[in-house]
């Protein structure tokens, strides 16, 4: 073995890796936005080329380092081809299965990229902005290291707004998010009982304002359909013997509390349904979830003809004193007014509010809890309405 034969293989063996580092870098990017396309390399496939990956290898270096230079070509034809093939597969299953972990992984090429990038704009001026593009990232610094650039090229992105901006985000971090986070209360839900009439059914959902109704059979925990406007509001004009609610209705679709808002969407869009009722471990029902609550979290509030301005859920009076909508949860008070959330089973200030009295709040109600004092303002019937809450003094 002479010393060319040594600086060949040591110069293959850096390349080869760099080379393979850097194509895991680019491929897991590219591939990033498809791992929810359903494709999968088997693992067949890619033991096999990991085989070959092997021999190729053992072949590559037993051949750099012995005195027959003229099997390079061998090299050239059998070893990069099976690294190329290996790194694409290797690369794809990482990039769908694990795109967070690829994106840490290869943090280090990222930087060695934005160092070349730089590099370039300073050979051709004109072509990349290097104080624009960083301006223009702000908006989305939360975002993983390399999640944005799976979506758009920083020249696209300078053009974006905030609103845009603030779309991206949410479209990436559906999948951090379940619906119990944005389901419709079970108190909030209106629907009714499947033995009443047609008409009666039908001017709750004109009253209600909404195009869906869901029906139950003795008690909320048990839905059996939803009404549709389109299949309720003919029959009214229909001299036939009006059918039951139960015949007209809609199949209702379930899900669990812990169901992630990408996945619902999916969901929503096989099934091509606008309405998903969410149950606890039990079977019954712990809230409503809908395709325009859903959007929502992606584009805002949606508003049409049937909207209403409704008050702020969190407000504070001329004392500065925080004034709350009952149903706001208890992390988002958390971030206004210091207290640990997690001191209690339930997730709304209200709940707090009902557990620790142990009935039915009135107005004038107050409770202590984790250093907050929570004071009932106002009630609807049953139900709480505002809320003041502020620091408990200490002694």
């Amino acid at each position: 073995m002479d010393e060319g034969g040594l600086g060949l293989g040591i110069t293959l063996a850096i390349s080869t890796l760099g080379f393979a580092y850097a194509s895991l870098n680019e491929t897991a990017k590219a591939t990033c936005n498809k791992e929810r396309s359903g494709f999968q390399p088997s693992s067949s496939l890619l033991t096999l080329f990991l085989l070959g990956l092997i021999v190729a290898s053992a072949t590559a270096i037993s051949i750099s380092l012995s005195d027959s230079p003229r099997l390079f070509f061998i090299i050239i034809c059998l070893f990069i081809p099976l690294c190329l093939r290996l790194i694409t597969l290797v690369t794809t299953w990482v990039a769908m299965n694990l795109p967070r972990y690829a994106s840490t992984i290869l943090s280090p090429v990222s930087i060695i990229e934005l160092l070349l990038k730089q590099a370039y704009s300073w050979i051709s001026p004109g072509r990349t902005d290097g104080n624009r593009s960083d301006h223009n990232r702000e908006g989305l610094d939360n975002l993983a290291q390399g999640e944005t650039e799976t979506i758009i090229s920083p020249e696209e992105e300078a053009d974006l707004d905030d609103r845009e901006r603030s779309m991206i985000r949410s479209i990436l971090r559906l999948d951090e998010y379940n619906a119990r986070d944005i389901m419709i209360p079970r108190m909030d839900i209106k629907a009714i009982d499947m033995t009443v009439g047609v008409q009666l059914a039908a001017n709750v959902m004109l009253e209600s304002g909404h195009s869906r109704l869901p029906i139950y059979e003795e008690t909320i925990d048990h839905i059996t359909g939803v009404l549709h406007a389109r299949d309720l509001l003919p029959l009214l004009n229909s001299k036939k013997q009006l059918p039951s609610l139960k015949q007209i209705a809609r199949a209702p679709f379930f899900v669990p509390e812990s169901k992630r808002l990408d996945e619902l969407l999916t969901e929503f869009q096989k099934r091509r349904v606008h309405m998903a009722f969410v149950v606890d471990e039990h079977g019954g029902t712990e809230g409503l979830v809908t395709l325009e609550d859903l959007l929502e979290e992606i584009v805002g509030e949606i508003e049409d003809e049937f909207s209403t301005v409704l008050e702020p859920q969190i407000q504070t009076n001329k004392k500065g004193e925080l004034i709350i909508d009952a149903r706001v949860s208890l992390h988002e008070v958390a971030q206004l007014i210091p207290f640990d959330p997690n001191l209690s089973d339930v997730d709304t200030i209200g709940g707090v509010v009902y557990t620790q009295l142990g009935r039915v709040p009135k107005t004038g109600d107050e409770v202590e809890y984790a250093g907050i004092t929570i004071k009932v303002l106002s009630t609807i019937g049953r139900r709480l309405g505002k809320l003041k809450v502020v620091s408990t003094p200490t002694e």
